[in-house]
């Protein structure tokens, strides 16, 4: 007799605060989150614009997409290659110290706690 299909309600990640303040207590992360201002960038093209060693970038963007500060996608370059493009989620970060310490974001798509 096959098993019934179970559900899961998929919700947004939570991160941890200290994730998150590791991240950008970085200057170099901190860069590279302002270089990709509104508009998908690969990471040879953030290196370019930024002036961040293309290691930098890929080591820094892996730690954006680790606590959702950053996706990414695949486009065609002007060769027809496949490469992956990266885009900032959040727009702001507020930290607040009254009450109980509070990291919040601009999306919806992620939770610190």
């Amino acid at each position: 007799m096959p098993k019934p299909h179970s559900h899961q309600l998929v919700s947004e990640p939570t991160i941890d605060q200290r994730a998150v303040l590791e991240v950008i207590e970085n200057p170099t992360a901190r860069e590279i989150l302002a270089g990709l201002g509104d508009t998908p960038q690969t990471a040879k093209e953030l290196s370019q614009h930024t002036g961040v060693p293309l290691s930098s970038v890929y080591r820094v963007l892996n730690e954006l997409r680790h606590i959702h500060f950053v996706d990414d996608g695949i486009r065609l370059d002007e060769r027809g290659q496949h490469v992956t493009e990266y885009r900032r989620t959040v727009d702001s970060i507020t930290i607040r110290f009254s009450d109980n310490f509070q990291i919040t974001t601009d999306s919806a798509k992620v939770t610190v706690r």
